[in-house]
């Protein structure tokens, strides 16, 4: 994908915001787990292989309050705006409860997304994405590789940023730009 200087900028915060939050481990040690990057292939979630995808991972418990409400408008404004040509995988992380699917589904129901949920545990999770935090949105090329990583709850930097450029503008811009370039990226 071709980025502009603003965007680049904003993918560089991101990736140190993301690196750094992968150095404490979930109970807040030193422990260093490897958090998925850009340029990597994420061969754990299976995507379609024929468009782009927008990998969005949360914890099921935060279905529960109101902290997935700005992520969650995002979403929906992406699939407003890009239809079938993006693909969208909910990864939903808990405890293996029998009612995570179910909480899950209901929220993304209540704010009318739709797409495939998939469920890992924290272990699975820890695992396969390393320490990143979550809520997340990972942009996919149609290879299942990297392109992008946003951490959700890091608004104080989109608000920071030098051409003001909004989350949900920026992840649109990133989705986007993969589309235009039949979702190859760099990982092709």
């Amino acid at each position: 994908m071709r980025a502009s200087a603003g965007s680049l900028v904003a993918v560089l915060l991101c990736a140190n915001v993301l690196e750094g939050c992968s150095q404490a481990g979930s109970n807040g040690s030193s422990e260093s787990s490897e958090t998925l990057a850009v340029g990597q292939p994420l061969a754990s979630v299976r995507l379609s292989g024929d468009r782009p995808a927008l990998l969005w991972v949360f914890d099921v418990e935060q279905c529960l309050g109101c902290e997935l409400g700005d992520p969650a408008r995002v979403v929906r404004g992406l699939q407003r705006g890009l239809g079938e040509r993006l693909e969208t995988v909910a990864l939903a992380i808990g405890d293996g409860r029998a009612g995570d699917r179910e909480i899950v589904s209901t929220f993304l129901a209540s704010q009318r997304i739709t797409g495939r949920i998939e469920m890992r545990s924290h272990e699975q999770y820890r695992r396969d994405f390393g320490g990143a935090p979550l809520s997340v949105f990972y942009i996919m090329n149609r290879n299942s590789v990297v392109e992008a990583a946003v951490a959700t709850d890091s608004l104080e930097i989109w608000r920071s940023t030098r051409d003001r450029l909004g989350m949900a503008d920026f992840v649109a811009r990133l989705v986007e730009e993969g589309v235009g370039q039949a979702g190859e990226g760099s990982g092709s």
